[in-house]
């Protein structure tokens, strides 16, 4: 840790020195000019009370980004593990220390998740950067205006509708190489067209993208005589999206459709080559919005969106050494989902009031199928949990208060106080109540101090509660009907300081307390002493509230023009934080008073055991040096690094207790360079060499990471 804060402060130091030489202008080029995301209403981000951040079209482009989770990870207070692995694999988001399920990730304000998986959370390998204007990012508890999930983060995705008159568009071809033998081919089209004295527009999208050459897995065996059979996989992802929609000055009205197509040929898990892994993930996913202005204060909106996945998995017989057997073994499993969401919302804005209420209704539906055989033991099962109708229901109404203090003395006009809650109905776990109350203070004309507290809660998945597993026939189901909802409390301090109108410096502290966690856990036969327990004690695995997960840090960002040529940007976050295991919470009807092994670290829980660190969520820095020495080329080098943390590992020496553990991953420096040139004529080009020196390093254990790798776009846009 000394190490890592060491880091920080040599950040921190360079951004100061950085920052004195900023110059007052006029151009605002790298501060952003709106965001929605935080209050649900468009906002200045230097002016918002919360940690925001907004990434524009312009940037996405410059600094040639392939996919969302590389640009949510370069951002702070997040780390999305797979994003510096190979393609195809899952990546999940890390916000603030909080678990993966706990951010929430929309798509023009219209809620996604996954059903279909485990624990809800989106794979972000998922969306591409295809059609994407910009990325809002609002850090810490959110749930009185996005409702569950919303514990760490919200992430908002907003698609292009294309402002030039006529027919205007894009073509974009990329290609790369990255170490050890990938591959990577990817295009995309984007054709808008737009008739600004109806208002009317349409717009459409394609995106398909090709790797090969990919070992997913990080070969650590190395005993000898161990047979190995690894061999090389692709991925294929296809996207394609259509809009239409009408702006007009009282009202507009959209409606979209995507079509997403993934499918993977790659390592089934850690450390294990598989070569007849298949995974193949669709989605299906229809929004609308609309929205209208009674006048310059009062407006009413709606937003919904309806979605389809399905997740199909395939692990066929696979050889087993050298003269060709195999396992004789093969199974299949189906899982699909769906999100049906609705909301309705009333704003009232003035210069001393805003008033935001609403209401929403949100349903999540899942159905598994899996198929399993071994011809060798002439053993086979088939499940379907179609009959189980399984699906959640969530209604709720929210409201939220900005007051300024011009109400009372005119005085106290740069003090705002803004307050919020949300009533939730939901058909598994009952009624809940979140709120916020968050003041802020304008100090001059360049500082805004800001502090917030927010309560949120975030409900457990269908498979969490519904999954019909019983491992070994004890009649313990990996699912837990009698899961309560995850219950969060939230503190942040912030402090905004405009260096200049090119400008920005943000600093803040937060601390997230989480109550009720749910975690999977081993369960081991009762009438045995945890130091005896063997392979025959195993009675089953089901998923428990283990206790309360609590995360703190410290994040810094700047965005300044140093001149007209020469810019930086820079983010460091501290991350660190703690499990308090509670046995007296573990539900022993669903356990039936048995031994419970956390499978994330191998810890029994027995009373009260406090586990220190958060795995795979380190504490990260990045700088990036920008220079444009002529009209249109943009050169720039990044800096990024990420520090120690822990990671499941399973010993097979020592079984059970020691069979899950944790073990250290080290920390990483990665350098990379990006070039990008824009001519008047609409043509450009992007270099990106990533991983300069090849730096051999782990997001986790058992995968791989990319190598060295440089990428080369072409783009033109008319």
């Amino acid at each position: 840790m000394k190490k890592e804060k060491k880091v920080v402060l040599m950040l921190l130091t360079a951004v100061n020195v950085f920052t004195a030489k900023a110059q007052d202008k006029d151009s605002s080029k790298l501060l952003q000019e709106v965001i929605v995301s935080a209050s649900r209403i468009e906002e200045d981000p230097s002016a918002t009370t919360r940690s925001v951040t907004v990434i524009g079209s312009d940037e996405i482009a410059k600094m040639a980004y392939r996919n969302v989770g590389e640009l949510l990870t370069a951002q702070e207070g997040i780390y999305v593990v797979g994003a510096n692995q190979n393609p195809g694999m899952i990546q999940t988001v890390f916000m603030r220390g909080t678990n993966s399920n706990q951010t929430i990730i929309l798509i023009d304000g219209v809620r996604i998740t996954d059903p279909s998986s485990v624990n809800n959370a989106v794979d972000l390998s998922e969306l591409s950067l295809a059609n994407v204007e910009r990325i809002e990012i609002v850090r810490g508890s959110h749930s009185t205006l996005y409702g569950s999930s919303a514990i760490g983060g919200v992430i908002n995705i907003i698609t292009k509708k294309g402002k030039q008159q006529g027919l205007s568009g894009s073509v974009l071809a990329e290609g790369g190489l990255f170490a050890p033998e990938g591959k990577s081919l990817n295009a995309q089209v984007f054709l808008n067209y737009r008739d600004t004295s109806s208002g009317f527009y349409a717009n459409a999208s394609a995106y398909r993208m090709n790797s090969t050459g990919i070992d997913a897995t990080l070969d650590t065996v190395t005993t000898a005589g161990v047979f190995k059979n690894r061999d090389r996989d692709g991925f294929v992802k296809t996207d394609i999206s259509a809009r239409i929609g009408i702006d007009k000055k009282k009202f507009s009205a959209w409606t979209s459709l995507r079509l997403h197509d993934q499918q993977s040929d790659i390592d089934r898990g850690a450390f294990n080559d598989d070569e007849n892994y298949t995974l193949d993930f669709k989605r299906k996913a229809i929004s609308a919005g609309i929205d209208y202005k009674f006048n310059e204060k009062m407006r009413l909106s709606y937003l919904g969106g309806l979605s389809m996945m399905e997740r199909y998995a395939v692990n066929d017989s696979s050889v087993i050494d050298a003269l060709g057997n195999t396992d004789q073994t093969y199974s299949d499993s189906r899982n699909t989902g769906g999100l049906m969401s609705h909301d309705l919302q009333f704003t009232y804005l003035s210069d001393k009031i805003r008033f935001i209420a609403g209401a929403s209704f949100y349903q999540e539906t899942m159905n598994q199928e899996s198929y399993y055989i071994n011809t060798a033991w002439m053993y086979e099962s088939k499940s379907n949990l179609d009959s189980l109708n399984l699906h959640i229901n969530t209604i709720s109404a929210f409201s939220q208060l900005r007051l300024n203090g011009s109400l009372i003395n005119e005085k106290a006009k740069n003090f705002d106080l803004t307050m919020g809650g949300r009533y939730i109905s939901n058909s598994s776990f009952g009624t809940a109540f979140t709120g916020e109350i968050n003041p802020s203070l304008k100090i001059g004309e360049k500082d805004l101090l800001y502090l917030s507290y927010s309560t949120g809660f975030n409900a457990p998945s269908l498979y969490q509660l519904y999954a019909p597993d019983d491992f070994y026939g004890y009649g313990i189901t990996l699912g837990n009907t009698g899961l309560n909802a995850e219950i969060s409390r939230s503190f942040e301090a912030g402090l905004k300081h405009r260096i200049s109108n090119t400008s920005l410096m943000t600093v803040s502290w937060f601390s997230n307390r989480t109550e009720n966690m749910i975690d999977y856990v081993n369960l081991w036969n009762k009438n045995s002493s945890i130091d005896s327990l063997g392979w025959m004690d195993g009675v089953g695995a089901t998923y428990v509230n283990v206790g309360t997960l609590y995360s703190n840090g410290v994040e810094i960002s700047l965005r300044s023009e140093l001149s007209e040529k020469v810019y930086v940007i820079a983010n460091a976050s501290l991350v660190q934080g703690k499990i308090v295991l509670l046995s007296k919470g573990i539900d022993t009807a669903q356990t039936k008073g048995h031994h419970v092994q956390l499978y994330s670290s191998g810890a029994f829980i027995t009373g009260e055991t406090e586990q220190l660190g958060l795995s795979r969520r380190p504490t990260t820095a990045r700088i990036t040096l920008g220079w444009k020495p002529v009209k249109g080329l943009d050169l720039s080098t990044t800096l990024r690094m990420a520090g120690a943390r822990s990671d499941l590992y399973y010993d097979y020496s020592i079984y059970p207790s020691g069979g899950l553990s944790t073990l250290l991953v080290k920390d990483y420096t990665l350098l990379d360079i990006n070039a990008s040139w824009k001519h008047n004529s609409g043509i450009g080009a992007t270099l990106r060499i990533e991983n300069i020196f090849d730096t051999q390093y782990a997001e986790i254990n058992g995968f791989r990471t990319r190598g060295r790798g440089v990428y080369f776009g072409v783009r033109y846009v008319f």
